[in-house]
């Protein structure tokens, strides 16, 4: 794709070299002209070191040592890279194939797209596909603050600008709900688009920090609660209903 945007990926991992090679192939495998690929891995001593070791000529940057934790190092690695769109992958999970020419096409051709999801989707312990979302999710601040809607980190994609604008940070004290609160900022001053496509999955396992429902819910009221305040509070909030769906048609881009 002529003029593609550069796309920056952050894959934070531990211990997961089971997942990693085939999260990175799913990435690599796109063939994206213009990828940049940053990987922060916790100290693992399961061999992930050596398979980012293999992989080094495709990443432009890594390292492994003992962090804060998944999102300090997601935060590390964001503040690192220096594409125009910015997203972070969990090592465990995997990208569709096609996904980064969808999205990049549709950076470059919609300048009012700051913040893009696809449709919500996993895949079992294996990789292959277990359940895809039967609607499209079209989420507004409004829904959002409502707890109406759900958006599934994986596939969410967003300029650089927005999350220097959001603050450029993610929320450390929040271990499980830290991409609903961010989300929650970005909602302050952009609309989020969604497009009709499966961009990334999750794979569901029985490791995954997210089987923590409990523990989830909590922090994700706490955001929530906070933010209904701030909206409340607001003079002139920013609360535009959601916008349509984007399709893709070959080359094109409708919006």
């Amino acid at each position: 794709m002529s003029g593609a945007p550069r796309i920056s990926v952050v894959v934070p991992s531990y211990n997961y070299a089971r997942y990693l090679e085939v999260c990175l192939e799913s990435i690599l495998s796109q063939r994206y002209p213009n990828l940049e690929l940053i990987v922060l891995d916790g100290g693992s001593t399961d061999g992930t070191v050596e398979l980012l070791q293999r992989y080094d000529r495709h990443i432009a940057y890594w390292r492994s040592h003992k962090d804060a934790g998944q999102y300090a190092a997601i935060e590390e690695g964001l503040n690192r890279t220096s594409g125009e769109i910015m997203t972070w992958l969990n090592a465990d999970d995997m990208f569709h194939p096609g996904a980064f020419d969808a999205v990049g096409r549709i950076f470059a051709q919609c300048a009012e797209v700051e913040w893009l999801m696809g449709r919500p989707n996993s895949f079992d312990e294996q990789g292959r596909q277990k359940h895809v979302l039967t609607y499209l999710p079209l989420n507004s601040r409004a829904k959002y603050l409502a707890d109406e809607e759900f958006i599934q980190q994986e596939g969410v994609f967003w300029r650089r600008a927005l999350w220097e604008r959001s603050g450029g940070y993610i929320d450390k004290t929040l271990p499980l709900a830290a991409d609903l609160e961010l989300w929650a900022r970005f909602f302050r001053s952009a609309r989020l688009f969604s497009v009709d496509l499966p961009i990334a999955g999750f794979r569901d396992h029985p490791l995954q920090k997210s089987k923590d429902k409990a523990g989830y819910t909590a922090e994700a009221d706490q955001v929530l609660a906070r933010e209904r305040q701030l909206f409340a509070a607001e003079q002139n909030p920013f609360s535009p209903p959601a916008p349509l769906p984007i399709l893709i048609e070959g080359d094109r881009v409708i919006m």
